[in-house]
């Protein structure tokens, strides 16, 4: 959609609620208002984002701390026991917010 030439205008009318809840949700989305209105039109799905920055910017944080941890382990300095399952939820963690990611791309 972004390479084609855009030049047909679409106007429809609302109320002022519906409108300030239109422009929200497109805000809210990240996207335009016209981004977002031709994405709804076409049934393509909006995915919103915005609350999972904070978590990813999270699950980095304990991903590092984890990685460390390891080193350390590895370097014999601590000794780690059953480390195995949180790496297994953090690929489960991981290949969840990929997901949608992928969503959100589409």
């Amino acid at each position: 959609m972004a390479n084609r030439k855009k030049n047909v205008s679409v106007s429809f009318r609302v109320t002022p609620e519906a409108a300030d809840v239109i422009h929200q949700k497109a805000t809210e989305s990240g996207l335009t208002l016209s981004e977002y209105l031709t994405g709804c039109a076409l049934g393509k799905e909006i995915v919103n984002l915005t609350e999972l920055a904070a978590f990813t910017k999270e699950l980095k944080a304990q991903g590092t701390n984890l990685n460390r941890l390891a080193v350390l382990a590895n370097m014999g300095k601590i000794q780690a026991v059953n480390v195995e399952q949180t790496l297994e939820l953090y690929r489960q963690i991981h290949a969840e917010v990929r997901k949608l990611n992928e969503r959100r791309r589409r």
